[in-house]
């Protein structure tokens, strides 16, 4: 897991007898500056750290929610940024816009993030087959539990 800093922001930095005030709007930093008699500086941008996370797809085939199977796959990115402060793994479910049911799984190296897609795909599909055949609303109860699960667990 590395760091990389993006911009997230610019302020208005304006000089005044008091001190250095910071302002988000270049607006808001001129009438400050006007009403105080400071001096208004260029814009500065403002950079946070971000951390780059492994992401995998955890599909589960067919919407009619009997599912006995999952794939792990490729989302057409394998990572992507998360603030520096995040520290737990985090699960995403994609919209039921097809036939398959898809969450993003995520997580500090590659290693643990399959683990989680594992874990999470064997534990679905035992759940649904003790369920039985679930009502459309699965979908939103599975969300809920998996999102549980991930927070408890780190």
């Amino acid at each position: 897991m590395h760091n990389t800093y993006k911009e997230t922001l610019t302020v208005w930095p304006v000089n005044d007898a008091t001190g250095l005030h910071l302002f988000s709007t270049p607006e808001a930093a001129e009438t400050y500056a006007d009403e105080h008699r400071g001096d208004m500086l260029e814009p500065m941008p403002v950079m946070s750290a971000r951390t780059v996370w492994h992401c995998v797809g955890l599909r589960f085939i067919g919407r009619t929610f009997d599912w006995n199977t999952y794939t792990v796959e490729e989302l057409g990115y394998s990572t992507k940024e998360r603030p520096a402060a995040a520290t737990r793994p985090s699960v995403r479910v994609f919209p039921l816009n097809g036939e398959d049911f898809v969450l993003e799984v995520c997580a500090e190296t590659e290693e643990k993030t399959h683990e989680l897609a594992a874990f999470l795909g064997d534990s679905v599909v035992r759940w649904v087959a003790k369920e039985g055949k679930q009502k459309p609303s699965l979908s939103h109860r599975l969300e809920l539990a998996l999102k549980n699960y991930v927070e408890g667990r780190v």
